[in-house]
């Protein structure tokens, strides 16, 4: 059976770079269509001039691929990530992602904040552990809040560690077709245990491959001293002998032949200056070091830009590659619900559209009726058929069947448009968009009598739903605006459900 083409969109967002790669999905495996790379203005993810790099980089793929309809995944690091490893309890817990979030928020990292967490199954059988991240959501709603303008459409966020192990698996398992980079070609994760490791501005992410299957996960922050391409390295070098360590006392073979693997991702030293320092320091030349962007080449032919492999390992979360069990999305809730609300206005949209079609199609269909029943009696009076009593009778059955037969379709749109008004539903969402004051989201707004405009959302606190309502007051489509409800929500999250209600105006400026 043949496998339906498809492609997806992976964004690599760092600190120095961004990259992007479009990846496609055929019958033999996948494909790297296009990439490219672009330096970022600061140091910050937060500033609007990173969103147009991604729209020049858009443009770029765009000249080469088609980007239309393509979802998007985005892989980062952000500081406060927690990676964790949890073993099933023996008396499974009645709300999994309860037990699982209560784990994490014994973290650290996480005090204080309003995190974003979640988790998947890893391995099978009796030796299938749960794979939990977590992260603050504020950070990560801000690194791609200048991104959410562009042409992109993101469905999927994950740690950029986590995107550059699926790639490195799929490559592994010859599904993604592709130069092979040397650290690849050697590293079997079939027959021999992979050791790879992440290292960030800010943090190093060691990962551990048993038999292709994740084994052992830590995330350890870069020290402030290690300012230098050799005290960096020392400090690398305790750190994987120390996982390596470990793993030798965790397997009944100790010493069994391990490949270890780092990768310089979005940082300032090359890896051809840390491969020689790095082996010093450890004492072997077991140590690869290699740059997650990797030449590729399109079509067989000359090589292209390098791609980011953190990139492409984010485009293959959507794709859904064949045995990938990290299926983590750390996408805000905020996020989530912003694309709901976006919609659900369209869908609102298109049931105008379609009511509007029909009513204009009954318009234009007793029209052409009437006209035609003219013309067959206009020629009926011209042939003198009609000049009799019984052609008189004859032509007013006739009338009735037609008026009957027309009602039949005309009477249910009248039902349905008999008290409804003409509702400015652009600029309505136009002007709850800009009164909608940080920290309010809107998750369903109705309108059932052309009247009165419900808003339900959620808010962090009384004051800031106070603050929405006197910015509705203030815009054009209402006359008036109430607060009807503040409330707790039942899943004893920290923010308020509300409700207002706001009274349109009508042509003249009246309420309607």
């Amino acid at each position: 059976m043949s496998v339906r083409t498809k492609t997806a969109l992976g964004i690599d967002i760092g600190r120095r770079r961004l990259s992007v790669a479009l990846v496609e999905k055929g019958e033999p495996g996948f494909r790297v269509l296009a990439a490219a790379s672009g330096d970022l203005p600061t140091l910050e993810p937060r500033q609007p001039a990173h969103g147009k790099v991604l729209s020049r980089l858009l443009a770029q793929l765009g000249r080469r691929s088609h980007l239309r309809g393509a979802k998007a995944a985005v892989a980062l690091s952000p500081d406060s990530l927690v990676i964790q490893l949890l073993d099933l309890p023996r008396r499974m817990p009645a709300n999994l992602g309860e037990f699982v979030r209560s784990e994490l928020q014994q973290y650290v990292a996480l005090s204080g904040k309003a995190a974003v967490s979640d988790f998947c199954g890893i391995g099978s059988g009796v030796q299938k552990r749960l794979l939990a991240v977590a992260a603050d959501g504020e950070e990560i709603q801000e690194a791609i809040k200048a991104y959410r303008r562009t042409a992109a459409r993101i469905d999927a966020v994950e740690p950029s560690a986590l995107a550059y192990a699926r790639a490195f698996v799929a490559r592994e398992k010859g599904l993604l077709a592709g130069d092979h980079s040397p650290a690849i070609v050697h590293a079997s994760s079939v027959n021999h245990d992979v050791l790879m490791a992440v290292l960030d501005p800010h943090t190093l992410t060691t990962t551990v491959f048993r038999k292709g299957t994740l084994d052992f996960v830590r995330v350890r922050q870069v020290p402030g001293d290690a300012n230098t391409p050799r005290l960096l390295c020392v400090w690398l070098a305790e750190e994987l002998k120390a996982v390596v360590r470990y793993c030798d006392t965790q397997v009944s073979s100790p010493g069994r032949e391990r490949r270890v693997c780092l990768a310089l991702h979005d940082g300032v030293h090359r890896a051809d200056d840390l491969a020689p320092l790095l082996a010093a320091e450890a004492g072997t030349k077991a140590f690869t070091v290699v740059d997650v962007c990797e030449p590729l080449t399109a079509s067989g032919s000359a090589a292209e830009e390098g791609a980011s492999m953190v990139a492409v390992g984010a485009a293959l979360t959507l794709l859904e590659a064949e045995g990938d069990d990290l299926r983590i999305n750390l996408l805000p809730q905020a996020v989530a619900e912003a694309k709901s609300l976006v919609r659900h206005a369209l869908v609102m949209a298109n049931v105008s559209v379609v009511l509007f079609l029909g009513v204009f199609t009954t318009g234009q269909l007793l029209t052409r009726t009437t006209h035609a029943m003219d013309r067959r009696i206009e020629e009926a009076r011209h042939a003198g058929e009609l000049y009799t009593t019984p052609a008189l009778m004859t032509k007013e059955k006739l009338l009735d069947q037609e008026i009957a037969r027309l009602r039949q379709h005309v009477e249910p749109l009248r039902r349905i448009m008999k008290g409804r008004q003409p509702t400015d539903w652009p600029g309505i969402l136009g002007a709850v968009r800009q009164a909608a004051p940080e920290g309010v989201s809107v998750t369903q707004l109705q309108c059932s009598d052309g009247r009165i405009v419900s808003l339900k959302g959620l808010t962090p606190s009384c004051p800031a739903a106070e603050v929405f309502v006197r910015n509705l007051e203030s815009q054009r489509p209402f006359a008036s605006v109430s607060l009807m409800l503040v409330q707790k929500r039942q899943n004893q999250d920290s923010r308020l459900e509300y409700r207002i209600d706001c009274l349109l105006t009508t042509k003249g400026g009246k309420p309607s």
